[in-house]
Formats: structure tokens, C-alpha cells, sequence
């Protein structure tokens, strides 16, 4: 007799153990899809133009800030210090991603339409160069 009642306690163990393990895989699926979203220089990378049209707006923004009085010293908070340092560096890592992608872009298409690679192109200049005279 308690084989019997084992039986359907097992199933039901098995079920719930199913479940859970389904469960948990589409968590690892949500958080990876949360992941990719949330990957800023993946998604800078993906999708550089718009990149630097966000950039470009927000420092339009910022430069039309509220104007100051010539000569009036201006009170400054720590939210406003931190503030303004987090928008330089997100500034200076749009432009940095920007240059890198637009670097691999030019050499592909300097590649793709028969030009050498730019290494070669420098030490073939050097080679080409006279040697400079010793002093």
C-alpha cells in the first residue's frame, strides 16, 4: 500500500520539479533579453547614428540651460556637480564609440573597393621615404 501512495506523490514531485526548471528557463531568457537592452555600447554599436543624434540633442539641451547673470556666481549643488561630470563622460564615451565605429566602417569600404590595408599603405610610404641624414 504505500507504494501506491508513493506513486502519485512522486508525479506530482516530478510535475512541480518540471515546472520549476521551465520557470527558471524563461527567467534566464527574460534576463538575457534585459541584459542585451540595457548593454549601452551594445547598442551603440548596433546603432551608431542615432547615437550621436541623441548625444548631439542632449548637448543642445544643455547648452540651452538657463542663463546666467555676467559676473554672479552661481550656486552650485552636488547633484548638479555629478550631474554635469556623468554627462561629460556619457558625452566623451558617445564620441569615443562613435570615431571607433566610423575608424571600422572607412577601413571596410577603404578594403572592399581595392585600397591596401592601412598598415601596408604605412610601412610602403615609409619604405618609399629617403632616409633621413645623420646629423
Amino acid at each position: 500500500m504505500p507504494s501506491d501512495m508513493t506513486d502519485p506523490l512522486l508525479a506530482d514531485a516530478d510535475r512541480a520539479r518540471a515546472d520549476l526548471r521551465s520557470r527558471i528557463d524563461q527567467l534566464r531568457h527574460k534576463l538575457d533579453d534585459l541584459r542585451d537592452r540595457i548593454d549601452l555600447s551594445g547598442q551603440v554599436r548596433r546603432h551608431p547614428w542615432p547615437a550621436v543624434g541623441i548625444a548631439f540633442a542632449l548637448g543642445a539641451l544643455a547648452g540651452f540651460g538657463p542663463r546666467r547673470i555676467p559676473g554672479a556666481t552661481p550656486e552650485r549643488s552636488f547633484g548638479s556637480a555629478a550631474l554635469g561630470a556623468l554627462g561629460t563622460l556619457a558625452l566623451h564615451v558617445l564620441r569615443e564609440l562613435a570615431l571607433a565605429q566610423l575608424s571600422r566602417m572607412s577601413s571596410h569600404w577603404w578594403s572592399e573597393h581595392g585600397g591596401e590595408p592601412f598598415d601596408d599603405a604605412r610601412r610602403a610610404y615609409r619604405a618609399a621615404r629617403p632616409p633621413c641624414p645623420e646629423p
